[in-house]
């Protein structure tokens, strides 16, 4: 029994010492008491840490760990600046005779460099934060025991098989490597045992969030660089073929043609090809690069913030007829976001297809920047995009608390739908340029995930945050139906409602997601969350 007793009583703990917010823009070289570990979790941007010469990558998501006495450095820049939160805490062990012993147990070198977090690991440090200074004895013990659930699957990572330890953070890290690495060998198997799963289901997860298998989504990739390459004047098409990633010159023809319709050879001697455009989407992300097609499909030129820009654009209706009037514009490359597009056009001029809600508008922009080699334009808009973000989300100081989500949630006559960061509606504005919190649901499932989700009026709780941006699709029976769920006890009851936090846009000014309206709906939602804050 007295064993039982003197083994219970030694206790492994950690002993949270500091926890602060911070934003890096330049190096900066953190300062620790002695013996002090430090975790960085970076909750927005990306950079570089130097633990004593070693270098390690910071992203979005992860955190890394800092051994205590070794020097280190981080790296941020002004124009992607790093914010995370780091927290220095102290590895104990209470002996059995009620002394307490330092280092009692070692931490694994793996954890030692980026480890992903989930979005619920970057709540309970948000939690930890707001309560850092609580000095009730419950809120101190809470704070101690939430470190302590915190930090443990971090430390040590429960024995699973591969796909009980699959994340999808695991496939979506991949993706954004396969982005700069498409020229490489395309290993399947590799990829899949690198993100600790099977190969079977590497390939379903990697579908659900791109919606293409991994071949086709490289091969997309090497196409659209290859269009960009066969713009310049110097182009050969062998050359061209090698830097994208394919050694058979032949088989590069093949694939190039079967894309858009046309030989890369016959592309490249075209005269007039980046000069005349007819898009189906991206009118906004064209305008922004500085590039006027010669026609759009009437369904995007009357988006309200771009009405006043696309004088000159012909407008085509999506008509059976359509193919045959795009046609007569003669254009040398089409701008599409379905297959259909490529089946309708593709006899017409080559098509080069980007999903829409793949990807959020951002990276939309870069890809049809690199495409136009419109780089320069991109990145300009992209700083002055920043720089305002930067500015209108100091000016919320205060309106919202750190711990306040925010929601984007659509009625229709078919139902509710809740959108995340990659569909219009103003999604993009506030959860990355504002940075602003989400309801948990909506960060699993919507946020860099799916573009938006179909949910039944008793799910509406989970989804609605303190501050409700509402969108109402009136046609059809949508307003009929908005008022009947305005009408409900479960509306009548979320806390936007009581708080008076629900603020009604207008869809025709926040259906569209690109940048030019992306910039005039951050005004509007800055505008109403100032104003809600005020009541």
């Amino acid at each position: 029994m007295s064993d039982s007793i003197s083994s219970s009583a030694r206790t492994l703990c950690l002993l949270l010492d500091s926890i602060e917010y911070k934003t890096i823009d330049r190096v900066w070289h953190p300062e620790r008491k002695p013996g002090m570990y430090m975790l960085i979790a970076v909750a927005s941007g990306q950079g570089a840490l130097d633990i004593a010469g070693a270098n390690f990558r910071l992203k979005q998501g992860h955190g890394c760990l800092i051994e205590p006495d070794l020097s280190a450095a981080i790296g941020g820049a002004p124009e992607r600046a790093i914010q995370a939160y780091l927290l220095g805490f102290r590895k104990l062990r209470t002996g059995d005779d009620s002394s307490i012993h330092e280092h009692a147990f070692e931490i694994p070198a793996a954890v030692c460099s980026s480890v992903p977090l989930s979005a619920e690991a970057m709540f309970v440090l948000q939690d930890l934060l707001e309560h850092k200074d609580d000095n009730q004895p419950h809120q101190q013990l809470k704070n101690h025991i939430r470190f302590q659930q915190f930090m443990l699957p971090i430390l040590f990572p429960p024995a699973q098989d591969g796909y009980a330890r699959h994340s999808r953070d695991a496939v979506r890290e991949v993706i954004s490597d396969l982005d700069n690495s498409f020229v490489d060998p395309v290993d399947i198997d590799g990829l899949a045992q690198r993100s600790g799963i099977g190969k079977r289901y590497f390939n379903q997860l990697f579908r659900e969030l791109t919606g293409t298998s991994v071949t086709e989504y490289v091969t997309s990739l090497r196409m659209n660089s290859a269009l960009r390459l066969l713009s310049r004047s110097d182009a050969n098409v062998k050359d061209v073929a090698r830097t994208v990633g394919y050694s058979d010159e032949y088989y590069f023809n093949r694939r190039f043609k079967m894309t858009y319709g046309i030989a890369p050879g016959q592309y490249s001697r075209s005269e007039t090809r980046r000069s005349k455009l007819f898009a189906t989407q991206y009118l906004g992300h064209l305008l922004t690069l500085g590039v006027k097609p010669v026609g759009a499909t009437s369904n995007i030129m009357t988006h309200s913030f771009l009405r006043k820009l696309v004088a000159g654009i012909e407008s085509v209706d999506i008509l059976p007829s359509s193919p045959s009037r795009v046609s007569e514009l003669m254009p040398d490359l089409i701008i599409g976001c379905e297959q259909s597009d490529k089946d309708l056009y593709a006899s017409i001029a080559p098509v080069m297809v980007m999903p829409y809600g793949e990807r959020d508008a951002v990276y939309q922009l870069e890809r049809l920047a690199e495409m136009l080699d419109k780089q320069k334009e991109a990145k300009r808009w992209k700083e002055a995009y920043e720089r305002k973000s930067m500015r209108l989300k100091r000016s919320l100081d205060g309106t919202i608390g750190r711990s306040e989500t925010v929601s984007v949630i659509e009625i229709w006559e078919e139902g509710i739908f809740a959108y995340g960061n990659r569909w219009g509606r103003g999604g993009y504005n506030l959860y990355n340029a504002l940075e602003l919190k989400a309801p948990a649901p909506v960060e699993r499932h919507l946020i860099d995930n799916e573009p938006y989700r179909r949910i039944e009026l008793e799910e509406l709780p989970d989804y609605a945050g303190d501050h409700v941006f509402l969108t109402v699709y009136a046609e059809g029976g949508g307003e009929r139906r908005a008022n009947e769920i305005k009408r409900s006890a479960i509306w009548r009851s979320l806390p936007a409602v009581i708080r008076n936090r629900v603020y009604e846009a207008d869809i025709s000014l926040f259906g569209p997601g690109d940048p030019i309206s992306l910039g005039k709906q951050l005004d509007i939602q800055v505008g109403m969350l100032l104003a809600g804050g005020r009541r």
